[in-house]
């Protein structure tokens, strides 16, 4: 990586799939609640275009009512904490996190997820007391790809977006990021390149932290 350094003054942090290796854990506790809640109208849920978003959109996009959503996302979230003992995270970003502490570096959080399923997979990945500051579904009106989480989190943080670096798996991820007008690190789980984003890295070693802050 080529890069000046330009005085970055906070990394914001995806999560699922980005710090946690959640997907499959966490497509299948929506899968499972939507066959709970719809048994007879959908036979093959993972054909539908409901994966890898908020609950919420999960939720509607399969004809779901507002009055049911609470109890929807609670049976998600009991679903998918009982096998979160289970998941790892991706490899090289526990040790990332911990490089920036050391650096001083402000970090956030910034997911799609539940407040209960981004509190619980810091936790579990021990980052907890270094990621303190979290952007979940219940802090912005709409999700990514929106801009909103991003600059949410920016404000929290009391940060210009300008001066935030975004690590992100996910396009959805890379649209809200470039869209709120962060410098984004695109690290997805393929090596299809992407021309939207800033950097793109197979492996999240690839970044000297240094060069950045």
């Amino acid at each position: 990586m080529n890069k000046l350094k330009e005085n970055f003054q906070a990394v914001l942090w995806d999560v699922d799939n980005t710090l946690i290796m959640s997907g499959n854990t966490h497509d299948q506790a929506v899968l499972l609640a939507l066959k709970e809640f719809h048994p007879a109208k959908y036979d093959d849920l993972s054909q539908l275009d409901i994966l890898a978003r908020a609950w919420d959109e999960s939720w509607f996009a399969c004809g779901g009512n507002a009055d049911q959503l609470d109890k929807f996302e609670s049976y998600v979230a009991q679903l998918y904490l009982k096998n979160i003992d289970a998941l790892v995270a991706r490899p090289g970003a526990i040790e990332a996190v911990y490089t920036l502490n050391k650096l001083h570096v402000k970090q956030v959080a910034v997911s799609n997820s539940r407040k209960i399923i981004v509190d619980a997979n810091l936790r579990h990945l021990n980052i907890g007391d270094i990621i303190k500051t979290r952007i979940c579904r219940e802090d912005f009106a709409e999700p990514k790809p929106d801009p909103a989480p991003y600059l949410r989190a920016a404000e929290a943080l009391n940060v210009p977006i300008a001066l935030c670096l975004a690590v992100e798996d996910s396009l959805r991820g890379l649209v809200s990021a470039k869209q709120a007008g962060a410098t984004v690190i695109y690290w997805p789980h393929d090596t299809t390149p992407n021309d939207d984003c800033d950097y793109q890295v197979n492996a999240i070693q690839d970044i000297r932290w240094e060069e950045f802050f």
